[in-house]
């Protein structure tokens, strides 16, 4: 059987159910916009998947620090699955181990065609098929059940590459304080995040299901227990900072309104408007002082971010003038106000201005 097709990369579960159905001895040949992948298949159930972005064997033993380099260097040279017979009988790593790493390359090829745009199928049999030269059968997940996880997750996939971003993506401890309450699989991803380790590796260190790791991961990303090295949200869409700007000069054109600001959760400044020159250098003065308010607060937070949550803290100075701190997961919106301010419009207006900042906040 030969088939060829291109079609949108996230009905990749389309392919592999006709594959399944007609339970074909094949490799699957996936054409995207960078890179090929292939995936083999056995009687229609993925055994194996690889792509030239795909962690090797070598690397992924040596990141996790189980063969020394000098010894992969020697055995580098026997390729293909005598690589693998020559590190079990030395009794240098378990077959248990190499199933778990063949199990992660396959899940990391599986879903990076998830993610592409476009894709070309072409099911490949008998002695057309490319061989899978280099893998022992018995260090294979033959039994897990790839198809129902493409169709159970692939259709979130796609969010959650769009927050943690890519596989080389660092990532460090985030401005939040670690809970009190983690999960066991929490406690184990946050314990590997050094601001050294990538993405990628520390999923591998994990041991833990691919895509339930990288779920884990986006949930600590919003609840900032981590952060990107850089202090930006990897990938996604870019802030609209010319959107930002005008939803900010709204909010001081209200009566009695000094100043207004948006500020992330470490009090770096996004955004600023005033009605005066003088508003506007103490508001700047003010961005980290005003992170540094909701620390506390933010600590008893319940994190409903998809669902726009917003609390809200009034500061009034000893002047009189008053400023409100709209607080979110991501950011916090201050505006300040003369005494005599209709607190409750202010109020009303600051929520709906945090409400309409989120569509342009980026990812």
């Amino acid at each position: 059987m030969h088939f060829a097709a291109t079609l949108p990369g996230r009905s990749l579960p389309e392919v592999l159910k006709m594959c399944t159905s007609k339970g074909v001895d094949a490799s699957l040949e996936v054409s995207g916009p960078q890179m090929g992948s292939t995936i083999w298949l056995k009687s229609g159930q993925i055994v194996f998947a690889q792509s030239s972005g795909t962690l090797a064997l070598t690397e992924a033993l040596t990141q996790l620090g189980l063969v020394p380099d000098e010894i992969l260097m020697e055995l580098r040279q026997d390729g293909g699955g005598a690589f693998e017979d020559i590190i079990v009988s030395r009794n240098l790593v378990k077959p248990a181990v190499i199933t778990y790493i063949r199990a992660f390359q396959t899940a990391d090829t599986i879903y990076q065609i998830l993610e592409w745009d476009r894709a070309g199928y072409e099911v490949r049999e008998g002695s057309e098929a490319t061989p899978l030269r280099f893998v022992h059968p018995e260090f294979l997940p033959m039994q897990y059940d790839w198809l129902a996880e493409v169709e159970q997750c692939g259709a979130e996939w796609g969010t959650i590459r769009q927050k943690v971003g890519s596989a080389r993506a660092i990532l460090k401890r985030g401005p939040n304080p670690e809970p009190e309450t983690l999960t066991p699989q929490e406690k184990k991803l946050l314990d590997l995040v050094d601001g050294k380790r990538p993405l990628r590796e520390i999923v591998l260190w994990s041991g833990m299901n691919f895509f339930a790791a990288h779920k884990v991961m986006t949930s600590m990303l919003d609840r900032m227990l981590v952060s990107p090295l850089d202090g930006e949200r990897p990938g996604g869409k870019p802030r609209n900072m010319k959107s930002i700007q005008e939803l900010m000069h709204n909010v001081v054109r209200l009566p009695s309104a000094r100043s207004a600001l948006l500020v992330d959760r470490q009090g770096k400044m996004i955004a600023e408007s005033s009605s005066t020159e003088e508003s506007a250098t103490v508001s700047a003065e003010m961005a980290s002082i005003f992170a540094l308010t909701v620390t506390d607060f933010e600590q008893h937070l319940q994190v409903e971010e998809q669902a726009h949550k917003i609390e809200q803290i009034l500061v009034e100075h000893k002047m009189g003038n008053k400023t409100i701190l709209a607080v979110t997961p991501r950011v916090i919106l201050a505006v300040e106000v003369d005494r005599d301010c209709d607190w409750g419009l202010l109020r009303l207006e600051t929520s709906r201005t945090l409400k309409a900042l989120h569509n342009h906040l980026g990812e």
